[in-house]
């Protein structure tokens, strides 16, 4: 700094020259250099929340024309760039462009610089969206260089880069706290129902498509069934030649039920001479013994693996006769046992060989310990809603469902209890049940909707839906629900 004599000299207020020069030293850091939670005289603290997050939900503004995020921190200006946002419908390929990006001087929660509004190039219509974001230096930053952190959805995971945030527009333009979107192919379990305490007997998972929630694509020829086959004595034995007790007619080669299940304690023992098909619409649950005597022509084979596969098994066994196929359409557990009543004696090379009497081919979900099951256990790949239909679909029996995964909530958020279901195009009712998740994780019981006020401060929210039985070709049932 210039002092006295030179003519640019620095002065005071009153005029007085400064006497003495003056000499600072300084470095010059990037962001990136800054230790966490660093902070300047001149910048706002990133200190506060351990995380750079987003506010939960996303606010839906002037019908659609504006969306408002706050985050966890005061957000670096010069990290927020048109290109470090995408918004796209729910699934849809092309991105909706934003014209404006702009940083609200108001104080947010965590101060000014906290809340960001973004400006669609058109008001968005009524439906589900996505808006991600860039991660790492690509995308927002706090004051620190820190990237920003979104709620993971997937269980076992709490934060991700780059999002995406999930949110409604509703006809009135309002969002919705919590948004479930049910057009894409994936699971419709992530986790057993029971284990998670759904007060519901479900028979199996309901198909998620494309284009949202349908019946699975269950196409049994001729599916005659014998209702649902409980064994609950110590031991049962069925067998092609004979009837099963109280009925008149042989079981034949192909046996058809609603649902099998084999209690715990109980033993269920098939003989198995000749080729057999046993088909079952509804659940297949082994937590007992399931055992299959081989006699007559019957043989198992050595050099076939065990185990879980996902795909078709039939060009791998199509040449193989005789062997007993099963075919699921509902939830397969197995607590129990599965396997051969009595073995025969390995072949040559075959010593080490755990020899398989056939295939279970399911839709799933499975839960329990496949891997030890003496069938090849198969996963059948669901078609999507856009593939044709070889035959009709057969008539599913009890209660099918849905299981979401759990959404991060904003704690501050108070709920109504409103709910509001999107693209349901079938007069069936559809029950819902919703259980919150608290601040300590505490977990509720599963409830209505309406019910949730009464349940205080969440932190995560998760749904289950189910539905009883119809005919297989019902069309969509549902595309997506806000909740708030």
């Amino acid at each position: 700094m210039a002092a006295f004599p030179l003519a640019n000299a620095l002065r005071g207020r009153a005029g007085e020259v400064l006497k003495k020069p003056v000499s600072r030293g300084f470095r010059i850091h990037t962001s990136a250099d800054l230790p966490a939670g660093a902070a300047t005289e001149f910048l706002p603290s990133t200190g506060g929340e351990s995380i750079f997050h987003p506010l939960l939900p996303v606010q839906v503004l002037e019908g659609g024309q504006v969306l408002e995020v706050a985050f966890s921190r005061p957000v670096y200006p010069p990290s927020v760039r048109l290109e470090a946002f995408l918004l796209t419908r729910q699934l849809g390929m092309t991105p909706i462009a934003l014209r404006r990006v702009e940083i609200l001087g108001r104080p947010g929660r965590f101060g000014p610089g906290s809340v960001l509004r973004l400006y669609p190039a058109r008001a968005l219509t009524p439906g589900l969206y996505i808006l991600s974001f860039q991660p790492g230096s690509e995308g927002i930053q706090d004051y620190g260089g820190e990237g920003l952190l979104v709620p993971s959805t997937f269980p076992g995971q709490r934060w991700n880069q780059g999002g995406p945030l999930t949110f409604a527009v509703e006809e009135k333009g309002l969002s919705s706290p919590f948004q479930e979107d049910l057009r894409q192919r994936a699971p419709v379990f992530d986790m057993d129902p029971e284990g998670v305490g759904l007060p519901v007997d479900m028979e199996g998972g309901l198909r998620l498509t494309s284009t949202g929630l349908r019946f699975p694509d269950l196409e049994f020829s001729k599916f005659q069934s014998h209702g649902p086959l409980s064994v609950e004595e110590r031991m049962v034995i069925l067998e092609p030649e004979r009837p099963l007790p109280g009925e008149q007619a042989r079981l034949g080669s192909q046996w058809d039920f609603d649902s099998l299940v084999v209690r715990r304690g109980c033993k269920l023992i098939v003989m198995l001479d000749r080729d057999l098909e046993i088909r079952i619409a509804g659940r297949f649950s082994v937590e007992g013994e399931l055992l299959f005597r081989l006699g007559g022509k019957a043989r198992a084979l050595g050099g076939k693996r065990s185990g879980l596969f996902r795909g078709d098994p039939r060009p791998t066994w199509a040449e193989i006769h005789p062997r007993v196929r099963i075919l699921v359409g509902g939830l397969c557990r197995l607590e129990g046992a599965m396997g051969l009543y009595q073995e025969s004696e390995p072949g040559p090379g075959e010593a080490r060989a755990r020899l398989v009497p056939g295939y279970l081919w399911g839709r799933g979900p499975f839960f329990g310990n496949w891997g030890a099951s003496r069938l090849q256990s198969w996963i059948r790949t669901p078609q999507d809603a856009s593939e044709p239909r070889a035959l009709r679909p057969t008539a599913l029996p009890g209660r099918w469902g849905w299981l979401g995964p759990w959404h991060a909530l904003e704690p501050s958020h108070s709920f109504k209890g409103e709910v509001t279901l999107l693209g349901a195009t079938q007069d069936l009712t559809l029950e819902l049940l919703v259980q919150g998740r608290h601040e300590n994780g505490r977990l509720s019981s599963w409830v209505l909707p309406d019910v949730l006020p009464q349940l205080g401060r969440l932190s995560a929210l998760r749904a289950a839906l189910y539905v009883d039985g119809s005919d297989a070709d019902t069309g969509l049932l549902l595309q997506g629900m806000g909740i708030r």
